[in-house]
């Protein structure tokens, strides 16, 4: 597949607990599960660049994305960068062959069908690029191949999906949700109201229903076009979405938990190659990289000093064997606060605390382990300091211990 199409899908603000294809059974989402079970599903995706004012940001996406437009540019594939915040994507956009803008401009009141959404608008510019893109292609250069990365608001928008698509997801017993389209970011009191997380939730779970039913019309287009044959598709999450698990909603400031870190990955080969494969590696976006580079056979480019600590690395081992070595920690950074995730725990270090939770079998931290196992998080505390100053020297950070990595 050295010649083939690359097709990324970067959705901002995505919470993988509202993925079926990661475990969510409330939330129907046949159309990103049919993609999923027809692609690579990277189980332990993660989050590791920051904002230094809000939190984790879109810089790894971001990063990935300039890279990617330089490597596949440089060796022939035609890039185009397409997406609805101009904020997020203006330090790359004069990378790209073409830019296409799409207009956001914050709903007043909700949609009165999928179609009228912000994600439809952008979904649909979407195809009709990879139409237009494909048609120059086979009508004036047929052997050139084709890079297209967009970077969409997701559900870091108004919600405007239709209310009744809110309405649709509760109970019949359970109150009406709530009519509002932003939904600022705070801090939650101990003693809220059930009711209103309940409704904020059934309201970002329509947004994901947008979502799920604009990609299966994506998914439609590219088999009817015969894309699918011939082109490699990412669908990426940018970051997740804090929903009141641990006190706090929004971005703004959101502690470093799961419902945050943790993004959806799936790659689909050309003609299904791989499907139903799910790796349980720790992968970040700057792996897409050196994994793109690799399946389409050009030269990835050089890693920085950080990457080369952060164990960036091509999963196209991990695809075509299925094993191999590979990264055992991912440290993450956001405002003030500090994370390290290895295969067998997580340990979140705030000003004014220290968690620790066991991987991945607590997968949304509920359980604090931290003065239960104060050995391994003195360790990892410590090896967050000294990752520091690897990363600094461009150096590989000192080995984890067996604990730190296969558990108690």
């Amino acid at each position: 597949m050295s010649r083939a199409n690359v097709f990324c899908i970067a959705i901002d603000a995505w919470h993988a607990g509202y993925v079926g294809a990661y475990g969510n059974t409330q939330l129907p989402t046949p159309g990103i599960d049919r993609f999923a079970a027809r692609g690579v599903v990277c189980d332990r995706a993660v989050v590791t660049g920051t904002d230094e004012d809000s939190g984790l940001g879109s810089r790894d996406s971001v990063a990935a994305a300039l890279a990617l437009a330089r490597a596949l540019g440089q060796s022939g594939w035609q890039t185009t960068l397409l997406s609805d915040d101009g904020d997020a994507v203006a330090p790359i956009a004069s990378s790209f062959h073409a830019h296409i803008a799409i207009p956001y401009k914050p709903a007043s009141r909700a949609a009165d069908s999928v179609e009228g959404t912000q994600l439809f608008r952008i979904f649909a510019a979407l195809g009709d690029a990879l139409t237009d893109v494909a048609a120059q292609r086979f009508a004036t250069q047929p052997d050139r191949p084709f890079f297209i990365w967009t970077h969409a608001r997701g559900m870091n928008a108004a919600w405007d999906a239709p209310y009744e698509l809110r309405r649709s997801i509760l109970d019949d017993d359970d109150p009406d949700p709530p009519r509002d389209l932003v939904f600022p970011a705070r801090r939650l009191p101990p003693d809220v109201d059930p009711d209103e997380l309940l409704g904020l939730r059934a309201a970002y779970a329509a947004q994901v229903a947008v979502l799920d039913e604009c990609l299966a019309a994506l998914d439609d287009l590219l088999a009817e076009s015969g894309l699918d044959q011939n082109t490699l598709v990412v669908l990426v999450g940018v970051r997740g979405f804090p929903l009141g698990e641990h006190g706090a909603v929004g971005l703004d400031r959101a502690p470093l938990h799961e419902e945050l870190l943790h993004v959806p990955l799936v790659l689909r080969f050309p003609g299904d190659a791989h499907a139903t494969l799910r790796l349980p590696q720790l992968a970040t976006h700057a792996d897409l990289v050196p994994t793109l580079c690799d399946a389409c056979r050009v030269p990835t480019p050089p890693l920085s000093a950080e990457q080369t600590a952060a164990r960036v690395a091509s999963l196209m081992p991990l695809v075509e064997t299925e094993s191999g070595p590979w990264r055992d920690r991912v440290v993450h950074r956001g405002g003030d606060e500090s994370a390290i995730t290895t295969p067998a725990w997580r340990l979140r270090q705030s000003p004014t605390r220290t968690q620790l939770y066991v991987k991945p079998d607590d997968r949304w931290e509920v359980n604090d382990v931290a003065t239960r196992c104060r050995d391994v998080t003195e360790k990892l505390l410590a090896h967050i300091q000294s990752a520091r100053e690897a990363a600094k020297q461009g150096e590989p950070p000192p080995p984890l211990d067996e604990v730190l990595v296969e558990g108690l």
